[in-house]
């Protein structure tokens, strides 16, 4: 009869992690961990990018409905005037046409109502593109919710030039991407939405 001791395999037990294993588990977790953060880094920049684009809709269709409640000011190109004009926001136009608040007074200022459609398309690009300042500097246009003020520009165009009565106007809106870093002068607009519509 054989003996359980010719029969049996010798199994050596490991009693620990030695040293290189500690090392190798640690390198994978770090990779791992490193891997996670970039993924959810990217994953706000696109929360944030996508919020801008919705901001920037938002905004283009705005002037898109004011433009439409001014058929005088879009049959005198008033609007691309308006678009047009480097000075915009250097100065509030001459005639308000709208009420709102002011921070810095702390009361309702009332609109001039006698505003011609010139006045009131000027208003119009002005009021969204460049907005009131108070003493606070804060903005409260429909422009003060994208990432960069400064570099956020609204215009509009025609599909012909000059433009016809039932030309397709584009209105643009191009603004830098909050997920940029820091805004520099000579560099360019890397989104923007546009819509096409004939008033």
């Amino acid at each position: 009869m054989m003996t359980a001791r010719n029969n049996m395999v010798t199994v050596k037990r490991q009693l620990g992690f030695s040293m290189t294993e500690i090392l190798i588990t640690a390198l994978i977790l770090a990779v791992g961990l490193l891997g996670l953060a970039a993924m959810q880094a990217n994953a706000l920049r696109g929360s944030l990018d996508s919020g801008q684009r919705g901001k920037a809709t938002w905004l283009t269709q705005e002037l898109t409905e004011r433009m439409r409640s001014n058929p005088d000011g879009i049959a005198q190109q008033d609007y691309i005037t308006a678009s047009d004009n480097a000075a915009l926001c250097s100065a509030a136009p001459a005639r308000i046409c709208s009420d709102y608040y002011d921070q810095a007074a702390g009361e309702k200022v009332l609109a001039n109502n006698t505003c011609n459609a010139q006045q009131m398309a000027t208003f119009d690009m002005w009021e969204l593109r460049c907005g009131y300042v108070n003493q606070d500097d804060n903005k409260s246009n429909l422009v003060d919710f994208m990432a960069s003020t400064s570099s956020t520009i609204l215009s509009v165009s025609c599909e012909t030039s000059p433009c016809q009565p039932r030309s397709v106007y584009t209105i643009t809106s191009e603004w830098l991407g909050r997920g940029q870093g820091k805004v520099n002068q000579d560099q360019n607009y890397n989104q923007s939405i546009s819509l096409e519509i004939r008033p």
